[in-house]
């Protein structure tokens, strides 16, 4: 996702690229990120992880540094609450 904002950047710098190329290098940006989207908005879907969270349903651990804020932290359901619950 960052490879194409980055190629936009390069190609709008250089004079003798500018043209036509940098428009299609920002819509295939925008088409990456319209997938992303797309793909995020179904695992919160099958996971209902936005609703549960919102109910305070789901357990994650305090971050205990910066650098916990770029890597993967297990989050898992409250104990006692069922893994498919009703909306």
């Amino acid at each position: 996702m960052v490879a194409s904002p980055a190629a936009a950047f390069v190609l709008s710098v250089i004079p003798w690229l500018r043209g036509s190329r940098v428009f299609f290098v920002e819509a295939a940006g925008v088409y990456v990120f319209a997938l992303y989207w797309l793909v995020k908005s179904r695992e919160i879907q099958e996971t209902q992880a936005d609703h549960k969270a919102a109910r305070g349903r789901l357990h994650a651990p305090q971050p205990a540094k910066l650098s916990d804020a770029f890597r993967e932290m297990p989050v898992r359901p409250v104990q006692g609450s069922s893994s498919r619950e009703q909306a």
